[in-house]
């Protein structure tokens, strides 16, 4: 809103009354205002304080266009309630929308003049009115508005004479301060705007109570008054009282507190008709008459008037509305007809609504397969190549085969220890051979004394017998035992030995010293569970080593990456293949069993990493289907138009090993049309095992293909129903 006056009805407004001695701007204001010039840079506390120092009950601020800090209601908000704490009356005198739009939004008087309100010039300062300004031409920077000339028209309402009353001024210094040049121009600019005849503000007395109008078509404002009588109704008593003291208001009331006048009864208007709402006729309603307080609170907004396209666009609002309400309505009468059916035990609830709307449960079977016509080949090999394949009839891939041997040792302790026999006890025994014969005993021949058991470590030839004047001389010689079994045991004492079999009546055996060389110590040996304890830790630094191996390849072919099959991982072997290690895939020494000397031994594993690598453009998928129809073309020419179904492949050493299934295009058999309605009859309302079985056994027959029952089916729904999946044939 502005101050502007309206343009209404051609810009005509009846002619003014004659000018009082008082204008509407001074009514109820005894003191002398003081008018600031403000300047546009000024901040909002620059102009609080200013205000607060004024020493004057009012003051005028003449705002400049472009004055942000007064701009924003928060910033008129600030010096409202500055003024307030000061007991200073503002009001503001700007050319500004901004300005003029914010003061009223944090209720400050606002006066919005014509024209542009500039900054003031050096030297320009606040001032009070003297009453006698200089005519001056105004400067340009304030234009006062040029009002409109109305025709004139006889004067209604005689003025109110103005009371004789003395005004209170407030205390004034005895000599008043020199009144500059620029200040004296800019007031007698301002007198001039104040004697300019504007035609006032027009009040229209409504059942809302009384409203100013400033400009034609603001929103919610009804039309201002049109002529005198409605200006003088509108004003009432307003020119008696003008220079009287204002009386007290009276003591505020609640809403519910205030007596309100009661509305006459209205008519009641018949109901309207369903049929009369879908074609948007509704009774007219009368307009409900507001209940006026006793006492005018101040402006009000008037409900604004709609127009003929906001009702048409409230018509159809209230149309939707009811259809929808309508179709609400007959979704819970279906609903609730379903469920009374469903008491009686005539019908499955679930298969009603799925009936009602079209939502019945879908089983989805593949059409059957002639597997007798499809042929299955194996071990295809297709050539792995490192340049790129362009021929599109070509069978081989490009791709490489990476391979990385990896072996790890480590090193363990033997944690247990026992008390083994070390070493073999030996010892010489002396032959006399008392025959005239040589006798030779073998080296390895074995004696047994008392258990123990002791080997002939060299063959051993005794001389025979010699006679002598005196008698007979025996031929002597010596053998060495070596105990079987180390240890301590075999350290025998002297003369334990007195024969060896075979030899009894020939040699006459004795030993003179004692065995010995078998001993009985502590020592580590290297156990199963040591190994199996240093076994984890050696397989997985072989596998990071042979997968971090394998991808330092890889990075040595640029825009090429791992791949992987369903039946081949990326990396074989995997991380979980290796911890099925067996004792004969790995090393240990000394090995198990075996003593170790300084109670360490070495666990040493190797292995051989190997991987595949194709280009990331061309995935070995699509690779190996152009491949392995190609060879397959070339082996069978019946089978040039065939679907080839690749079921797995795997690396080889000589590229990829490939098991395809070849299908003709002929092979989809007919579905007939009855069978999806048999199919759906025979498992309806059965349980998911039984109806699991009966298509098991259709599809062993070959009548249908693949499906997959719905896991929530439990039993199978009354109403489910079987729809099959023909493809079309596709052309290779």
């Amino acid at each position: 809103m502005s101050n502007k006056p309206s343009n209404e009805r051609g810009g005509q407004r009846p002619a003014p009354r004659s000018p009082s001695s008082m204008s509407l701007g001074q009514i109820g204001r005894d003191d002398t205002p003081l008018l600031i010039p403000i300047t546009p840079n000024s901040t909002v506390d620059e102009i609080a304080r200013m205000v607060q120092e004024a020493g004057a009950p009012r003051v005028e601020l003449l705002v400049p266009d472009g004055t942000t800090a007064l701009q924003s209601i928060a910033g008129n908000e600030t010096l409202r309630e500055a003024a307030k704490a000061a007991g200073v009356r503002v009001s503001l005198f700007t050319s500004d929308e901004k300005t003029t739009h914010a003061a009223r939004f944090a209720k400050l008087d606002v006066v919005s003049v014509g024209g542009t309100v500039t900054s003031p010039g050096p030297g320009d300062l606040a001032r009070r009115p003297t009453g006698a300004r200089p005519a001056v031409k105004p400067p340009t920077s304030l234009v006062p508005p040029t009002p409109a000339q109305p025709a004139s028209r006889p004067n209604r309402m005689p003025p109110t004479p103005v009371p004789t009353t003395p005004r209170r001024s407030p205390a004034q210094p005895a000599t008043p301060a020199p009144v500059p040049a620029s200040d004296d121009n800019f007031l007698s600019a301002l007198d001039q705007f104040d004697q300019a005849d504007a035609e006032p503000p027009r009040v229209q007395q409504s059942e809302q109570g009384a409203l100013m109008f400033d400009v034609a078509g603001d929103v919610g404002v009804p039309r201002p008054a049109q002529n005198d009588d409605e200006w003088e109704a509108a004003l009432g008593d307003l020119d008696s009282t003008i220079g009287q003291d204002a009386p007290p208001p009276p003591p505020r009331q609640t809403p519910s507190q205030r007596q309100r006048t009661v509305a006459e009864p209205r008519e009641r208007l018949p109901r309207p008709s369903i049929f009369g709402a879908l074609l948007g006729n509704f009774p007219a309603r009368a307009r409900r008459q507001r209940e006026v307080p006793q006492e005018d609170e101040g402006p009000r907004m008037a409900r604004p008037e709609r127009t003929a396209e906001e009702l048409d666009a409230r018509r159809r609002q209230s149309r939707n509305l009811m259809l929808q309400a309508l179709a609400l309505i007959a979704l819970l009468l279906v609903a609730g007809a379903l469920v009374l059916y469903a008491l009686n035990g005539t019908i499955d609830p679930r298969a009603a609504f799925n009936a009602a709307f079209n939502t019945a449960p879908t089983l989805q079977i593949a059409a059957p397969i002639n597997r007798a016509e499809a042929e299955e080949f194996s071990g295809q090999v297709v050539p792995l190549v490192r340049e790129p394949v362009t021929d599109p009839a070509s069978i081989n891939v490009q791709g490489a085969l990476l391979t990385a041997p990896v072996m790890v040792t480590l090193q363990g302790t033997a944690a247990g220890s026992t008390v083994a026999p070390i070493g073999f006890a030996r010892g010489t025994v002396t032959l006399r051979n008392r025959s005239s014969q040589a006798v030779s005993i073998a080296g390895g021949t074995e004696i047994d004394v008392n258990g123990l058991r002791f080997v002939v470590e060299d063959t051993v030839t005794v001389p025979p017998a010699v006679a002598t004047d005196v008698g007979i001389t025996f031929g002597v010689g010596e053998a060495t035992l070596v105990a079987r079994n180390p240890g301590a045991e075999g350290n025998i004492p002297a003369g334990t030995i007195t024969t060896i079999p075979g030899y009894s009546g020939t040699l006459v055996v004795s030993q003179p010293a004692p065995f010995a060389g078998g001993n009985n110590q502590p020592v580590q040996i290297v156990s199963p569970a040591d190994v199996e304890q240093l076994l984890p830790q050696a397989l997985s630094r072989l596998y990071g080593q042979g997968v971090q191996s394998l991808q330092a390849q890889v990075q040595q072919l640029p825009g090429f990456a791992l791949v992987q099959s369903a039946s081949t991982p990326e990396i074989t072997p995997t991380e979980e293949l290796l911890k099925d290690v067996q004792p004969g895939d790995y090393s240990v020494f000394p090995p198990i069993g075996q003593v170790t000397e300084d109670g360490r031994f070495t666990l040493q594993v190797s292995e051989t990493f190997a991987a595949l690598a194709s280009p990331l453009d061309q995935p070995i998928d699509q690779q190996l289907q152009r491949a392995v129809a190609n060879q397959i073309k070339l082996q069978r020419p019946d089978l040039a138009d065939a679907e080839v179904q690749i079921t797995s492949w795997q690396r080889a050493e000589q590229g990829i090993m490939v098991d395809a299934l070849v299908v003709p295009q002929s092979q989809t058999l007919e579905v007939p049309p009855e069978l999806a309605d048999e199919i759906g009859t025979q498992i309806a309302g059965k349980s998911r095992a039984e109806a699991q079985a009966y298509l098991d056994q259709l599809q062993a027959n070959g009548a249908i293909g693949d499906f997959q029952l719905p896991a929530e089916w439990d039993p199978v729904p009354t109403d489910v129903k079987v729809q099959f999946n023909v493809p079309e044939p596709s052309a290779q």
